[in-house]
């Protein structure tokens, strides 16, 4: 068939790094077309390494022109509507005859998220990271945090009579909805953290294992750090809710989305390995290691491993929204944490549809709205804080 033959043809010319942003579109839609109703020729290897170096080039192609919106709803038999909005509002469509209306929204104050967060101390004590001075925040036996230039925590180790001890002084990093914040701990470690999110972590780490506990989602670049015996000492993130599990790590970068409204929790591995345990801690009976390009699934006790979405699992960290095929209710979650909005859905069967772009995180809401109802497939209606969906 022709459309077969246009879409060979492409897959060369993806793979020498020729393609046009038009021709990615219609790589992709061809691409989700088979994977649902046929092989087409392509084995799995095949399959899933065109669409993830397609993904890819996206992503590179909107990190380098920041107004760029490639957004399209998954069909479930024929290839649907591809749109690609760059600076020049410039419109593909891979199916005539849709003529999908954008409405005109009601003026709104809703903005896109910022870097925020408030800390807590052992004490009971609250900083407001936001409006807090840059410089020393507080300091005390063994360590300090002092909010930086690029307002970021930093706890730094002073040494002191306990530093060779573990800290029983525990933390609360607290991100809102509309939030993110980065923060780097004691041991060096790096955690940027996503809206809706808490961290408990200690104010020093001792010689001993070092151990977090993570509500919500976020990125952990982990510090390599040896005891006095030379040994490395491990890093555990622990995370509770719907789905618990721990996460025990020598040093490496991951990705952890442990959401309480989510379906599962996801652990995405870019950089060395982690083991997952399945439940409360190290002593779960389930428990499988990741290597890098791997992502577990915990659900309901059980363990599941695929290839990862790396682009999409750190997309929120790298400012940016990235959807794969994800339904429309699980776009909205986001929506509603960043943007700090309540989405009601009026059209239960618009929950289900499933979407494919990307666009940057800062953008107003309605910029993302407006695209996704290019696709004619969803309305929205924004009443003050409420988004509605149709």
């Amino acid at each position: 068939m022709k459309k077969d033959y246009e879409a060979h043809s492409l897959l060369k010319k993806l793979r020498e790094g020729n393609c046009s942003e038009e021709e990615l579109a219609f790589l992709r839609a061809w691409l989700n077309q088979y994977n649902q109703s046929g092989p087409a020729g392509l084995g799995d290897e095949e399959f899933l390494s065109s669409s993830v170096k397609m993904w890819a080039t996206i992503d590179r192609s909107v990190l380098n022109k920041s107004r760029m919106v490639y957004i399209r709803r998954v069909a479930a038999i024929a290839a649907s509507i591809i749109i690609v909005i760059a600076v020049g509002l410039i419109f593909w469509f891979n199916r005539a005859g849709n003529d999908a209306s954008v409405k005109t929204y009601a003026v709104n104050h809703i903005k896109a998220g910022s870097n925020k967060a408030t800390l807590t101390l052992a004490n009971g004590e609250t900083i407001d990271l936001e409006h807090a001075a840059k410089g020393a925040l507080l300091s005390n036996d063994g360590y300090r945090a002092v909010k930086n230039a690029d307002g970021q925590l930093v706890y730094q180790n002073t040494g002191g009579k306990a530093a060779d001890k573990v800290s029983t002084a525990y933390n609360v990093l607290t991100v809102p909805f509309g939030g993110q914040y980065q923060l780097t701990l004691s041991d060096g470690t790096r955690v940027w953290i996503n809206a809706g999110s808490t961290l408990h972590f200690p104010s020093r780490f001792g010689d001993g294992d070092r151990s977090v506990v993570l509500s919500g989602e976020a990125y952990f670049e982990v510090a390599h750090v040896y005891n006095s015996e030379g040994s490395r000492v491990r890093f555990t993130v622990k995370s509770g809710g719907k789905h618990p599990q721990s996460v025990e790590v020598l040093g490496t970068h991951f990705n952890i989305s442990a959401y309480d409204n989510d379906d599962a929790t996801k652990t995405t591995l870019l950089e060395g390995k982690v083991n997952i345990h399945a439940g409360s801690g190290p002593g779960s009976d389930k428990q499988r290691i990741l290597t890098p390009g791997q992502q577990s699934i915990v659900d309901n006790a059980d363990i599941k491993v695929v290839p990862a979405d790396i682009e999409g699992a750190v997309a929120w960290k790298n400012g940016y929204f990235r959807f794969n095929d994800e339904p429309l209710e699980s776009i909205m979650r986001k929506v509603e944490r960043w943007y700090k909005v309540q989405v009601i859905f009026e059209n239960e069967r618009a929950k289900t549809k499933k979407f494919a772009g990307v666009i940057n995180r800062f953008a107003n809401v309605t910029e993302l709205l407006k695209t996704l109802e290019l696709t004619g497939e969803v309305h929205f209606n924004i009443d003050r804080d409420r988004i509605v969906v149709k």
